[in-house]
């Protein structure tokens, strides 16, 4: 697992920060403990071995059966290694959920920017229906899922992750213009001056059908009303 075979004659003062931190895992794990406290185990350690080291601690936690606690700021690893996450802030645990129910229904503004990247407006209820609210933030009026605990002319913040805005020809999108564009690997990432006033960042997938336009481009972003979460705290 440490993959550190033929290192077994080094002197500690020999070893990397990452090599000791694999040493100190495995000398940890040979006791087999019912609970394990994980505490920023991976820090030191390149990305590659850093994925590898992810992996294998998840088939060993499965395999042993043990409660792993995985201490971590890296949000990417404690969304793919866990079965339920705890985010803390300040020193409070803020909401305790599955990795799908912390990224998809974040119980607040904190958790919404912490985990993955989305778009944060604040504005004010104007409607409430049973299909929705409509939330009206600045010039942008966004329509949300309907929440028993909304009523209109409250003021709440809606939540809009980079990744479930697109791009559309459609008259009904919101118009704008690119003011930035950043190529990171699967996705551009734009960010667009609306029409309307408001600055909304998208991450527009490479190689789709249709690909992210340059800086000064006109664009018109769409987005389902089921991905915008509404958020009172």
């Amino acid at each position: 697992m440490v993959k550190l075979a033929g290192y077994g004659a080094r002197r500690i003062s020999q070893l990397s920060g990452g090599q000791r931190q694999r040493i100190a895992m495995a000398r940890a794990l040979v006791n087999d403990p019912s609970v394990l406290l994980l505490d920023e185990p991976l820090g030191a350690l390149d990305l590659q071995l850093r994925v590898h080291m992810q992996q294998e601690l998840r088939g060993l936690q499965r395999s042993l059966g043990n409660t792993f606690i995985f201490v971590t700021h890296d949000q990417g690893e404690a969304m793919s290694m866990s079965d339920r996450v705890a985010v803390m802030s300040q020193g409070e645990i803020v909401q305790v959920g599955t990795p799908e129910q912390i990224y998809e229904q974040p119980a607040t503004r904190f958790v919404a920017q912490f985990v993955g990247h989305a778009n944060i407006l604040d504005g004010t209820v104007v409607a409430v229906d049973m299909s929705g609210a409509s939330v009206v933030c600045g010039g942008l009026t966004i329509r949300a899922p309907r929440d028993g605990a909304i009523k209109a002319g409250q003021n709440v913040s809606v939540a809009l992750r980079f990744e479930r805005i697109g791009l559309t020809e459609e008259a009904g999108g919101v118009a704008g213009t690119v003011r930035e564009r950043s190529f990171l690997g699967d996705a551009v990432r734009i960010v667009v001056e609306t029409e309307a006033g408001a600055t909304l960042n998208a991450d527009i997938p490479t190689g789709g059908a249709r690909p992210a336009p340059p800086i000064g481009a006109p664009v018109r972003l769409t987005w389902r009303d089921a991905d915008v979460r509404l958020l009172t705290k």
